[in-house]
Order: C-alpha cells, then structure tokens, then sequence
C-alpha cells in the first residue's frame, strides 16, 4: 500500500512537477512525472490499482494491450519504473508505503533553478517552479474587516463587521487551486471571529491546499484550539507586541489582550500546532526584542521581527507616528543586528531592468469585499470581484500586469540612491504614503540609510 506523507504537496505544470513538504523543507521539481504522480494521494491505494491506473490512461497503445506478450513486457517494466520512482520519493520522505522500511534507493533528480525577480540566484526550487510557469504560489484572504483590537500601528483604517460570504470564498479557493496554487493565508482582521472560519478552512484543506493562519488569538477558545490541532496548519502566524502585558496592551488598545494571547499560545503549543510570533518594531516596544527574542526560543517559537510599518490603505499616515525615529532605530538595530538582518546589502543593487519586488509575481489578495488586490495592504488598487472574475481572470489581467511590468529605472530616484541595496522599494508602500506609486516617503528613506549604516559592513 502507497500514499503520499501526510502535508506532502504536489502541483504540476508545464510538464513538471513540484513536490514540497512544508514541515521540513524537502522540495523536489520533477521533469514528466505527472503521469505516475496523479494516481498518489493521502489516503492508502494498492500499488497493483495505481499502476493499473497508470496504464488506462497512457497515451501509448502498446500499454492499453496488456494481454499481448509485447504488452505483458511493458507492463511489467512499468511496474518495476514505478516501483523505482516511489522507492526514490520515499526515501526523501514525500511517499510511504504500509509496513515496510524502504531503502534511498534512487535520487529524487531536480531541476536547475531560475533567477529570482530581483536577478538573484537564490529562490527556491519550489519559488523558481512557479516562477517559471507564471503562477500564484498564495493566496491571502482576509476573512473578515472586523477585529478584536485596535492596533496603533495597523495598516486598516476602520474594521467594519464584514465577513467574507462563505460561497465566494470556496469559488476563489476552488480557483486558486486549479491554477495550481499552493497556499492560503487566512487573514483579517481577525479570521477566527469569521461565523465560518472553520468550514472556509476545512474546505481549503480537502481541496489540498497548504494553510497559514495570522491571528491575534484573542479569538482562540478550547474549541479553536481543538479545530486548529486538526486542521494542522504549516503555522499560525501570531501577533504578539512585548513580553510585557502593559507594552502589548497599549499597542492593541484592547486591556486584557496579552493575556489572552500568550494563554492561547499556550494552549496551541500543548496542542501540538506549530506558531510564529511576529512583531513589527513600535515605539511601545523598542526596548523589547531581547526578551522576545528569550520568550521566543524558549518555547520553540520563530520569532519574526519587521523594522518597518505600513503606512494605513487610506492614505492616513498617522499611525507611522509609532515608528521609531532614526536615532531610536539605529540604536536597536546595533543591540539587536542579527535578529533583524534581513540579508541587507548582500546583493548589489538592482540593475535598472529589475523589477522592483515579487508585486503580480507569487502571490494574490482577496478582501473581505470579495475584491482582489496585488498587495497585502494595497486596498485601493482593486483588481476585480471574485463574484464576477475568476482567480485566473485576475491574475492574468492586464490590471496585474502593468504592475508587474514595473522595473528599477521606473523609480529614477530610487535607481541611483546610495541606499538602494539596503531599501526595498516597495510600490504598494508608497501608494499608501503619497498617492502615487513612485513617490516615497522621506521617512522611509531615512530608516534605509540608518539600516545601510548599520548593515553596511560585514553580514551577520
């Protein structure tokens, strides 16, 4: 008996396939094997049945006569192919077979990987698939606009009680995977105080896609727990502000809220769910990430520090008040170099026909509205409604493609600026700033040539 491990993935285009496990980071890229991938599934299958599969579908007449010796002969070669193949998969740990310790008998052989958007070398095999054949790697669905707290520093104007209708969020999951997607990430607002959080997500786990869930937690009762334990996300993405509840609580606007989120990372980590804490760097925080840092690794958590914040979808650049100011920043990036290092100026700065990030290139955004958008808090850029566009309609709409046709010398002041290899020039960013998406704010400027004074030496 053959299936595919449990949290394998597997997705096929261009007469490749890639095959990823999420929990260890195995990632095989496979020329013309879909033929002998598609009959593999979780669940148990007679290898005898697969391989009988196999050959009704085959194109080749002589595997459709299996009575002839000539037949015969091919069959059986077939066989012992497929035995070889799922020798080779399971040795890498993609495939398991009931009963019996299997030997690395084969390779599992790969592909050459491709440059990045940026002209780097250094994406993954499972980023250079899609890649390649132009496909959406993610899609980030934001469930719900409401939220259980009110975070200073939030990109979301206001937080209507608005969910995401359960029919169109299945039509969009259904269609992301049919493009061959891979992961969503369920978002908000808040995703678990969605009435239908549970269904959305079970639904996106038959169809086989792989699940990320950002989340405050402050939603996370015992039957949530319960819920996440079986749904088995890659991980729950949590936002947790400080070690201590006073710094959180002033950052959420929500008393209380430390409590509740370290008690439901609690139970999470009882319950066996992998987490990640992610914290953008405050002014309520400054003085905090060593002991996250601690609080962090402590428990088996990555701790996923950002040194910048996004400025709101409306424009109103208020909450870029909670920033930290250059000085304040350059100080915490000395004290705290390797927790923020992000790869700054490892890479020489783009060359002018670079794009100028992954916009339009991995992954797509649906809101609550049921528009989609190219980027996580580009809610002004609509690119269509899912109740009358397809998830293929959007992401090979012109739309998308003007912003992935952006490049480096688009951004002429960006082009030459001294501190470009340690500043993402991000479009979205600056639509939200300024209006446009090529004029930048100066502060965000000043924090590149603070990180590149900092950075600026020998890497971490």
């Amino acid at each position: 008996m053959i299936r595919l491990s449990p949290l394998t993935f597997v997705r096929h285009a261009g007469g490749e396939s890639v095959l990823w496990r999420p929990r260890t980071g195995a990632c095989a890229v496979l020329r013309d094997a879909e033929a002998f991938l598609r009959p593999l599934t979780r669940w148990w299958r007679d290898e005898a049945e697969i391989v009988a599969e196999i050959v009704s579908h085959a194109e080749s007449a002589e595997c459709s006569h299996a009575e002839s010796a000539e037949g015969a002969e091919v069959l059986s070669r077939l066989r012992e192919d497929f035995r070889e193949f799922v020798d080779a998969l399971a040795a890498d740990g993609f495939v398991e077979r009931s009963g019996a310790f299997v030997p690395h008998v084969l390779p599992v052989p790969s592909v050459p990987t491709s440059s990045s958007p940026d002209g780097d070398s250094d994406w993954t095999p499972l980023g250079d698939f899609f890649l390649r054949h132009g496909l959406p790697v993610e899609l980030h669905m934001d469930l719900t606009a409401a939220c259980t707290e009110r975070c200073v520093h939030c990109y979301l104007p206001d937080y209507p009680n608005r969910h995401l209708p359960v029919a169109l969020a299945k039509k969009a999951l259904s269609e992301f995977r049919e493009l061959q997607g891979l992961t969503v990430h369920f978002t908000g607002g808040e995703c678990l105080i969605h009435p239908q959080f549970r269904e959305i997500a079970t639904f996106a786990k038959e169809i086989g896609l792989n699940i990320l869930v950002l989340s405050n937690l402050t939603a996370c009762d015992d039957g949530i727990t319960d819920f996440l334990a079986d749904l088995d996300p890659q991980f729950v993405n949590v936002s947790l502000y400080s070690t201590d509840p006073a710094q959180h609580d002033a950052v959420t606007r929500r008393p209380g809220s430390w409590k509740e989120t370290t008690a439901a990372l609690a139970r999470l980590k009882a319950a066996g769910v992998h987490c990640r804490i992610a914290t953008p760097l405050l002014k309520e925080n400054a003085g905090d990430f060593p002991a996250l840092a601690r609080f962090a690794a402590e428990n088996g958590w990555h701790l996923v520090p950002n040194a910048d914040i996004f400025p709101q979808s409306d424009h109103d650049c208020s909450n870029l008040d909670h920033a930290v100011a250059p000085d304040r920043l350059r100080a915490v990036l000395r004290d705290n170099k390797a927790l923020f290092d992000c790869g700054y100026g490892r890479h020489p700065a783009p060359p002018p026909d670079a794009k100028v990030c992954d916009i339009g290139v991995s992954r797509l955004y649906l809101a609550s509205t049921g528009d989609y958008y190219p980027c996580d808090g580009m809610h002004g850029w609509t690119l269509g409604n899912a109740r009358d566009a397809s998830v293929a309609d959007v992401w090979r709409g012109e739309k998308l493609d003007a912003l992935r046709a952006l490049r480096n010398r688009d951004f002429p002041r960006c082009a030459v600026c001294p501190d470009r290899a340690f500043c993402k020039v991000c479009p979205a960013y600056n639509f939200n700033a300024t209006g446009s998406l090529f004029e930048t704010n100066p502060a965000k400027c000043a924090c590149a040539a603070v990180k590149r004074e900092i950075y600026g030496g020998e890497p971490c």
